[in-house]
């Protein structure tokens, strides 16, 4: 597997320094190499291997026009970040024959372990922040991401795009979206296909699919705006347990915020935090699940005929001094 730094003849260290400005200039490329591997390698999970061939394409081209010299600053920031982030913990400890110290020296000491963890989530949601940038880019403008499964996934979906999805729940985040498509694929199969039934949701995903929405009944017209914020929702309830918080963005959780420097406290914050988005998701999804069904009686209502309601109501004999029975 190539990777986005270190090729032949070039000046590794100013590679890095380009990349991640904050780090010491005489940063060695070895010291993070196993990270940047790692963390090619998620990329790569997420944009696929023929989006990051093309990149590879790039930073081995000493020609490349200008946006493909964007898409591949893009690419190396969204690595290397998420390479450091995997690395800074283990360099705050010197790792020796006698097992491991803390490094302090007479122009600086350790932080306290909070500053710590709070730069460690900064360090994390820096690297998120690297992926969404890369993604609206590439969704701007590359051919061969729109080409790839990993985006095609998206489009067959009742919520197919970072744009919708806001419309119902403010997220703003392409790669949140992406890590949310296996949960609103759960939605789609557990919780709607049931309530709508096989036929309307097949001939519903055909016209996605197509992109024929305008071709949709007035039964599926009553349908969509309901079905997309159960989905939104629903994905949503179960994500922010799956899902590490940092990735959500403030607002929608507010996993790490707490001020407390009590690590056992932070926990119980955060704890705390997604219990209560799971319960308002989960309330809001089941409002709304409630609605598609009053749809689906609007449409398709239950129509007993009078003569079978007399044959059912026979079979149980009712007393005089009887109030209440059960059908």
């Amino acid at each position: 597997m190539k990777l986005l730094f270190g090729k032949v003849g070039a000046d590794a260290s100013q590679e890095l320094k380009e990349a991640l400005s904050f780090i010491d200039a005489d940063f060695k490329l070895p010291k993070l190499k196993a990270d940047i591997r790692t963390a090619t390698k998620d990329l790569i999970q997420v944009i696929g291997e023929a989006v990051y061939d093309e990149i590879v394409t790039i930073y081995e081209d000493e020609s490349a026009v200008e946006d493909d010299v964007e898409m591949l600053e893009l690419g190396r920031y969204a690595v290397i970040t998420d390479a450091y982030r995997k690395f800074a913990p283990s360099n705050d400890l010197q790792h020796g024959k006698n097992g491991r110290k803390m490094l302090t020296d007479e122009d600086s000491k350790t932080p306290f372990q909070h500053l710590l963890v709070a730069d460690n989530d900064e360090l994390e949601r820096r690297c998120y922040r690297a992926m969404d940038d890369l993604l609206d880019f590439l969704d701007a403008k590359s051919d061969s991401w729109k080409a790839s499964d990993n985006f095609k996934d998206s489009k067959v979906l009742f919520v197919s795009s970072t744009k919708m999805f806001d419309q119902y729940h403010v997220m703003g985040s392409r790669l949140l979206f992406l890590k949310l498509q296996p949960d609103m694929k759960y939605i789609e199969q557990r919780a709607i296909l049931p309530r709508i039934g096989k036929d309307v949701f097949d001939s519903i995903k055909l016209k996605l699919s197509t992109d024929v929405e305008d071709q949709f009944t007035e039964e599926e017209k009553a349908y969509m705006p309901l079905i997309r914020e159960a989905v939104v929702n629903g994905s949503l309830m179960r994500g922010v347990r799956r899902l590490n918080g940092k990735l959500f963005p403030d607002g929608l959780l507010n996993v790490g915020r707490s001020d407390s420097a009590n690590i056992k406290v932070r926990s119980a914050f955060e704890s705390m935090q997604v219990d209560a988005a799971i319960a308002f998701y989960k309330e809001t999804l089941d409002r709304v699940l409630l609605d598609i069904e009053a749809v689906e009686l609007t449409y398709h209502p239950i129509v007993i005929a009078a003569e079978d309601l007399e044959e059912d109501l026979n079979l149980y004999e009712v007393g005089k001094d009887d109030k209440y029975f059960n059908l």
